[in-house]
Formats: structure tokens, sequence, C-alpha cells
């Protein structure tokens, strides 16, 4: 699950996007460097989306969907020890979302598609047992 807060001329919006998908994935050994080994992957799974938006002088507007999403990750691994690594991973997700209509009228025209993409990095420490 995620959250974002987002704020522009007296707009404020808070979303909240939940992903929930099974995954495969490949772990390559060899690579180019002895002690570096690589997992790539992906998935296609369940998308949430909810978004709550908060104008100057209008009352609070609510927004939420839901649709299929698909995402992809790259793994890439040092081991500096025999148990011990560290590991950056890049992950995209991708999902075409349908808002629907609001329960009270926005000041603004709403999308009637969107299409949501995220792309994230994580960077750890990983410990082989």
């Amino acid at each position: 699950m995620a959250a974002m807060f987002f704020y522009d001329r007296g707009m404020k919006e808070r979303g909240q996007l939940f992903y929930l998908a099974p995954q495969a994935s490949c772990l390559k050994r060899t690579t180019m460097f002895p002690a570096c080994f690589a997992t790539f992957g992906g998935g296609i799974g369940y998308v949430y989306y909810q978004s709550k938006s908060a104008l100057s002088s209008e009352p609070d507007i609510k927004i939420s969907t839901s649709s299929a999403g698909i995402n992809g990750f790259i793994n890439m691994e040092y081991t500096f020890a025999r148990h011990w690594g560290i590991c950056l991973e890049v992950n995209a997700l991708y999902s075409p979302l349908n808002p629907g209509r609001t329960k009270r009228e926005a000041p603004f025209r709403q999308r009637d598609k969107f299409g949501l993409f995220m792309l994230t990095t994580q960077l750890g420490i990983s410990c082989h047992l």
C-alpha cells in the first residue's frame, strides 16, 4: 500500500494505492561480476485506488476505483560476505483506471480514464541463511 500527497494552489489531494498480485521471478546467478546476481520478474493483479481532494472553498471530493494492473521488477545484488548482500531493485506498475462519477460535483472537469504508472526503487541489505 502506498500513500501519496499532492498540494497545488489551494488544492490538497491524498491518494492511496493498494496492489495485490502473484509474482513470478527468475534468478540469474551468472553476471559480469562473480559476486553479483540478478532477479527479475513480474505479475498481474488487482489495483485499488482511492483519492480524497480538498479545495479551499469546496467540500471534500472522494474518488475510488479498481482495475487490473501489471508490474515488473529487476533486482541486482552484490554479496559482500558469505551470507550478506546489498541490493538495488527497480519496480514498475501500470494500471488503466476508470474513476467513474463522484458523489459530489467537482468544480473542475473530471477525467473519464487515466493510466496510473508508478516507478519505485528500493535499496537494502539482505541476509541469506
